[in-house]
């Protein structure tokens, strides 16, 4: 109940009339007994896209923060790995791509963070180097506009919104062609735009350009981290339930838990029509048609 529904530990224990720590501890026994991303990998063999996105969620843990490495399939929207780590620093990230590596090849195509996530794209061009990487294209454009002052009484005005306007225009572009059309001719004419935050978006975008359209040159690559993102706040909503975990491993437990589930699931509220009442392991081609996710996932019926 509590797993698969909105209902907190508190509601589920009312209905079963237990207390509540009993319903956590069962969680946690539930989760500690099931599989991991891996081990159900190894015996259902998904097949993926090769293009995944990667991101990091923070938990807390007995009042320290901890990180929630996770990487989806772009297209299936399954979970094709996620670790518990210290942070979602260059150590954690690197052991979570080098393990990835052996969950998913070959791999055409990474969508990650420019910004805090930054990691990501030094670790991928070390480990990945000949994959495609795209940073995603929304922070990029949201910290453009966080630079670039917004207030018509700025004397920039005029020229932070029209700024603004060009960079939304490469990033946001339909082909590459015109993404590298409106960048050649924004670089050309930047020193129009002389204020220092002016010189500091345009000095990042022409850094980053390639990154930023990167999913141009690789079919199917997405250019945002909707995918991992939105699975994210799925998770989220649940462990906000769950408030603090007491121990690293009660953490990993209720993850181990919620992902076999969330893979098992029939979406149900996707852009894409095809994909609403099949489960990411169906749109992964996975025959789960009277699989029961509770019992298959227990680690002794495998």
């Amino acid at each position: 109940m509590f797993i698969e529904s909105k209902a907190s530990t508190r509601e589920v224990a009312r209905h079963r009339d237990v207390h509540q720590s009993t319903v956590v501890r069962w969680v946690d026994e539930m989760g500690r007994r099931r599989l991991n991303a891996a081990e159900t990998n190894q015996v259902l063999e998904p097949r993926w896209s090769g293009l995944v996105g990667v991101d990091g969620k923070i938990i807390r843990v007995a009042g320290r923060k901890r990180s929630c490495l996770l990487a989806a399939d772009l297209r299936s929207l399954d979970i094709v790995q996620y670790e518990l780590a210290p942070a979602e620093d260059e150590p954690s990230c690197r052991q979570f791509l080098l393990n990835l590596r052996q969950q998913i090849w070959p791999l055409r195509g990474i969508v990650s963070d420019l910004g805090k996530g930054r990691v990501w794209l030094k670790l991928g061009a070390e480990i990945f180097p000949d994959v495609a990487h795209q940073a995603c294209i929304v922070p990029f454009d949201r910290s453009v506009d966080q630079t670039l002052p917004q207030s018509p009484k700025s004397q920039q005005d005029e020229k932070n919104q029209r700024l603004r306007q060009l960079i939304k225009q490469v990033l946001f572009a339909s082909t590459f062609n015109d993404a590298e059309e409106i960048f050649s001719r924004l670089m050309d004419a930047k020193s129009l735009f002389p204020a220092p935050c002016q010189r500091t978006v345009l000095k990042s975008l022409s850094k980053h350009f390639d990154l930023l359209t990167a999913h141009f040159h690789t079919p199917d690559l997405d250019s945002t981290k909707n995918v991992t993102e939105k699975i994210i706040k799925q998770l989220d909503r649940k462990i906000f339930l769950l408030s603090d975990f007491e121990t690293f491993d009660t953490a990993l437990n209720f993850i181990r838990l919620w992902v076999i589930s969330y893979r098992f699931h029939p979406l149900r509220s996707s852009e894409y029509d095809f994909r609403n009442g099949r489960s990411p392991l169906q749109l992964a081609r996975v025959e789960t048609g009277g699989i029961d996710w509770l019992n298959f996932a227990l680690k002794s019926n495998n």
